[in-house]
């Protein structure tokens, strides 16, 4: 049942001013309760977060860390 992380992610920000969404909702939409929702939302960002953080090390950008001297 692959949801794709955009779309859980765009759902959580939908829902995000009211709080979240209603459990009802997520399992409708996801088929997935509202806490594993969550987890997979915290997943979904944390690789967003990652990818970003490649794209600028591959642009030649900062990581937010020190380079690792090799």
């Amino acid at each position: 049942m692959g949801h794709d992380d955009h779309d859980l992610l765009a759902f959580a920000a939908r829902w995000a001013p009211f709080g979240g969404p209603p459990a009802e909702d997520t399992f409708v939409r996801f088929g997935m309760t509202l806490p594993r929702f969550r987890i997979r939302v915290q997943e979904a960002a944390a690789r967003l977060r990652s990818k970003r953080a490649e794209q600028r090390i591959r642009r030649g950008g900062s990581s937010g860390n020190a380079p690792i001297p090799l």
